[in-house]
């Protein structure tokens, strides 16, 4: 026997279960199995565009215990604006008018004008939804500030995109 609330607050149902209590219908099921779904973290996800490499690290996931199928717990254009806000910090900063724009360090702001771009790594730990400690690693051309050795991004569109695109080829395995 179902009974409906009348009250619009809140806006699901619930399902009245025989020994008093309820029970939610917005439970998940596998399709192919018919177990629960349940949050599970990933070791890694990894995306590269070019000479970028993106992983995501102790990503969450929704998925059976049989592991048939996985839906992810965010929209990949809602991630990829998060990521990139969670990034921004870490672009060099741009001063000057266009053409004759000088890149200054993102921590202690001195021209990063002679600094040479080199590979290294940076990690970022991310909170997502209610899930903390996903971390996102970034391989790729960095440059690290000689006064204050902060490693950063230099902050043109290529880098930028190729970031977006990684992560998306990093959605899709």
């Amino acid at each position: 026997m179902v009974y409906e609330s009348p009250t619009l607050q809140p806006r699901r149902r619930e399902a009245w279960v025989a020994g008093g209590g309820t029970a939610d219908r917005m439970i998940q099921k596998c399709k192919s199995c018919g177990s629960t779904i349940q949050p599970r973290r990933l070791d890694e996800i990894r995306g590269q565009d070019g000479d970028i490499i993106v992983r995501l690290l102790d990503y969450p996931v929704l998925t059976c215990s049989e592991n048939h199928e996985q839906r992810h717990i965010e929209s990949l254009t809602h991630l990829t604006r998060h990521f990139s806000a969670v990034i921004q910090p870490l672009l060099t900063t741009k001063r000057g008018i266009p053409f004759f724009q000088r890149h200054l360090c993102c921590k202690c702001r001195r021209s990063l004008d002679r600094v040479i771009e080199q590979p290294d790594r940076l990690e970022l730990t991310v909170d997502l939804r209610g899930y903390s400690g996903i971390r996102l690693q970034y391989e790729g051309p960095a440059l690290r500030c000689r006064y204050c050795g902060t490693v950063q991004i230099r902050n043109i569109g290529r880098h930028v995109m190729s970031i977006a695109r990684a992560l998306t080829a990093a959605w899709g395995t």
